[in-house]
């Protein structure tokens, strides 16, 4: 379904549903109910794991989760939610801009010294005492429940579910039972009982998920297997630091243009940190040439071309900078295993993200002899 969004996306609201896609496969045992993620709730910390804040409805409770890149850009997080944010028409507080907003209710007290004068110069303020009263005399039904994000996810389901091949009837849960399948079957997660589905003991299960949730290593486990890696592999963040002083100042460049909703903003409560845009913009960089194979005239490949064409300078620049991004040797710390399994496990490893890099090479060398062919159009003319 992702693919899908990502190949027929025609507004940023396209790219915003397929942040949210992605982000509710790791939302493994989390509630429900939970509101939203604000930018500043985007974090990097010490180990140099991304991590994402979100705030339930009913208790205001802070549930944290770590992500981690898959090789797949198609369901990494760490792409959608910088694709969805460089797509953001003006600033906005919530990472995600296409949701529904949330009902807030000013606190207004009533008592018998009020004046009567007050209550008819403030009608919509007091409206809500004649609610309540009307409905306690009544009987009326209660008021509406407030929308979350599910609502709005059941919604994009059953508008693309179909036209992307999906034959299963989907919902909200399904992310969570999936990840909960997915999980099940990693034989280095601590607890497999916490992933049995239709478990009974739920106040075990409760405690359980709190373990994982409280432990920062357990919850690096989980959320490694479900982004497709072994839960003692060690996962680092691609960021710009391996660029020279020259490269890195035409890369900042760009991303002036690119995070102009979301970056060095006057108001601190729009803006994502450095660090983080550095991180965004290194995803950003390492997969424009498959995006852009995806969909060439897709929002978010138009506005990073056209971010590099104001900050001066050119695709090419673009696409070699990707390919020194991709390499083997970028951001990668050279491990020696010491056991035969672990010697065997490497190398599937270092052959997968070898395949990995062929086809990002293939794929910079189709969008450099698109580019090519683009150049040479105007002298085959003369």
């Amino acid at each position: 379904m992702t693919l899908y969004l990502l190949k027929n996306a025609s507004t940023s609201s396209d790219y915003q549903d397929a942040a949210l896609l992605c982000m509710l496969w790791y939302r493994f045992g989390r509630a429900s109910d939970f509101s939203r993620v604000q930018k500043q709730n985007l974090t990097i910390d010490a180990a140099d794991i991304l991590f994402v804040r979100s705030i339930r409805l009913k208790t205001s409770e802070e549930q944290g989760l770590s992500l981690f890149p898959d090789l797949d850009f198609v369901t990494c997080p760490v792409h959608a939610i910088a694709v969805a944010l460089i797509t953001h028409a003006a600033p906005c507080v919530d990472l995600l801009d296409n949701l529904s907003a949330l009902p807030v209710q000013a606190v207004v007290s009533l008592s018998p010294a009020t004046p009567l004068l007050e209550l008819l110069d403030h009608p919509a303020e007091y409206a809500a005492f004649g609610a309540a009263a009307a409905a306690a005399t009544t009987g009326a039904a209660p008021a509406e429940k407030t929308p979350t994000i599910y609502w709005h996810v059941n919604r994009v389901l059953d508008r693309i579910a179909a036209n992307a091949g999906v034959e299963a009837a989907l919902s909200s849960h399904s992310f969570r039972r999936g990840g909960a399948q997915h999980v099940n079957g990693c034989d280095g997660l601590t607890h497999h009982w916490i992933f049995d589905r239709g478990a009974w003991n739920m106040s075990t299960t409760n405690k359980g998920f709190n373990y994982i949730f409280n432990t920062s290593r357990e919850d690096h486990k989980v959320n490694k297997a479900l982004s497709g890696y072994d839960t003692e592999a060690k996962v680092l963040l691609k960021d710009l630091k391996s660029f020279d002083a020259q490269t890195q100042e035409k890369i900042t460049a760009v991303q002036q243009y690119l995070f102009a909703t979301c970056f060095q903003l006057d108001q601190a409560k729009y803006n994502v940190s450095q660090r983080v845009v550095d991180v965004f913009a290194a995803y950003l960089l390492l997969h424009y040439s498959q995006l852009k194979e995806l969909h060439a005239e897709g929002p978010s490949v138009k506005r990073l071309e056209a971010c590099v064409q104001l900050a001066g300078s050119s695709l090419a620049d673009w696409l070699a900078w990707s390919t020194y991004l991709a390499s083997a040797a970028c951001n990668t710390k050279p491990q020696l295993p010491t056991k035969t399994e672990e010697r065997d496990t490497t190398r599937r490893k270092q052959s997968n993200q070898g395949n990995t890099i062929i086809e990002h090479e293939r794929s910079v060398i189709d969008q450099l002899l698109l580019l090519v062919k683009h150049q040479n159009e105007p002298m085959d003319i003369l």
